[in-house]
């Protein structure tokens, strides 16, 4: 049987991008915990589904993007560590330049 959180998961990818100024960031750093590969996935996506023009990618890269990749980071896993990094770096390219700073602030806690 299926990990419970996944169900949850996948309904607030979708209602978050209806509404992703909303809480799953909270539901995200969680179950980032019980399913890293996964909870990463869906941060991206919803970064990439965002819309710019509106300010809801900066609102959610400056808010629970930097505490998802710092866990990711240093969850143990290094496929979900490698694909973190590579989202740090995609986000640097894309001038959120402050985002590795505050994800090493993060993980020195």
């Amino acid at each position: 049987m299926g990990d419970p959180a996944a169900p949850v998961l996948e309904e607030d990818d979708q209602v978050s991008q209806h509404s992703p100024h909303g809480m799953i960031h909270e539901q995200l750093v969680e179950a980032l915990k019980h399913l890293p590969g996964l909870v990463l996935a869906i941060t991206k996506g919803l970064v990439e589904g965002a819309d710019e023009n509106r300010g809801d990618q900066y609102m959610f890269v400056e808010h629970p993007v930097p505490q998802v990749i710092a866990v990711a980071l240093d969850i143990g896993d290094t496929t979900t560590a490698a694909n973190a990094a590579a989202l740090l770096h995609e986000l640097g390219e894309r001038s959120y330049i402050d985002l590795a700073d505050m994800v090493a602030a993060l993980g020195q806690r």
